[in-house]
């Protein structure tokens, strides 16, 4: 287990009782994904988030039920983040609160990266998660789940007074489209590039109630002598541009260096530093997204070109030959069986 690969128990907090309220057995599912039962007891400890992201699928499967991580959510709050939830309850506004999300999430969970940047049109943000797992195995589950948590807690910290504009995921639909909107009361879209909720401006001023600065400093001070999260690298910043400019079919590294405020060739100089280019970082992340939706979704090939900025299939049906020695179809057939 590495270092990243890991998330406090309490991101489990309640799935015993939600297993047993749907007639199945919390304890056999936990051993099937090696988590020992007993490790949910100690709220404070951890558990391997890439078991609890199996965990999540595998128990949406056995018990039938599409909408499992959406109804754990309801069941959880804000409550689940222990000293970060105090730090955040007690912030100034709402959007100082998500900025001590991102800052201090890594106590909670290393594996997963909060990022706010500003949404297209630069009126409103995305408040939006990365799992830092390599290869991590199907979250459809986690990401609805996270997703519903982030809304409600949002929610709770503007005194109910926050509407999202909309909320995006990485996979296509599982539940009907009646469920979601009773769960987020908004939009939402599938088949994303991330799982995201965009936040308005507005919203991101509102002030939370009854915040206390002297229980504020409390909680940042413990959450800092848990260790500071290291520097986000250029590489990463350049993932976390990539992703978005994929699609435009302008994503090249003129464009990448102008949304991170950089020269061309000190965007090129920086990486070279670090053992990488932009190049590689780009072939990195449409692998990736390749990877997603060929095992993930039903989108038609055309439109999975589209999204890597390829103009042509054939330029798909050769990264994909190249990075999995298959075919696209070949890729998704697997993936089915």
């Amino acid at each position: 287990m590495t270092p990243t690969d890991l998330v406090r128990a309490d991101a489990l907090r309640h799935y015993p009782e939600l297993v047993a309220s749907l007639g199945g057995d919390a304890r056999a599912l936990l051993r099937a994904v090696r988590i020992p039962p007993q490790a949910l007891r100690n709220a404070e400890g951890f558990v391997s988030f890439r078991a609890m992201l199996e965990l999540l699928e595998l128990s949406a499967e056995t018990l039938d039920c599409k909408d499992f991580g959406l109804r754990l959510a309801k069941q959880q709050g804000i409550d689940i983040f222990g000293p970060l939830s105090l730090a955040a309850q007690n912030c100034e506004t709402v959007g100082d609160a998500l900025e001590c999300f991102q800052r201090f999430f890594h106590t909670h969970n290393p594996a997963l990266e909060i990022s706010l940047r500003p949404a297209p049109g630069g009126k409103s943000t995305l408040v939006g998660t990365r799992i830092l797992l390599s290869r991590p195995s199907a979250h459809r589950q986690f990401d609805e789940r996270n997703a519903l948590i982030a809304h409600q807690s949002i929610l709770l910290l503007s005194g109910n007074a926050y509407r999202p504009l909309r909320v995006l995921l990485p996979h296509s639909r599982l539940s009907p489209a009646a469920t979601y909107r009773a769960s987020f009361g908004c939009e939402l879209r599938f088949d994303q590039g991330e799982a995201a909720i965009e936040v308005s401006a507005a919203d991101l001023r509102r002030p939370v109630r009854g915040n206390n600065p002297q229980l504020r400093r409390i909680a940042t001070a413990f959450l800092e002598s848990q260790g500071s999260k290291a520097q986000a690298t250029l590489g990463s910043r350049v993932r976390d541009a990539i992703k978005p400019l994929l699609p435009s079919g302008r994503c090249d590294q003129a464009n990448v260096a102008d949304a991170l405020y950089l020269h061309p060739r000190t965007l090129q100089r920086r990486l070279a530093d670090e053992g990488s280019s932009f190049e590689q970082i780009r072939e990195e992340v449409r692998r990736e997204v390749a990877e997603h939706y060929l095992r993930s979704s039903n989108l038609p090939l055309s439109q999975v070109t589209a999204l890597l900025g390829y103009s042509e299939q054939s330029a798909l049906t050769r990264s994909c030959r190249r990075w999995f020695k298959k075919a696209p179809l070949a890729m998704r057939r697997v993936a089915k069986r």
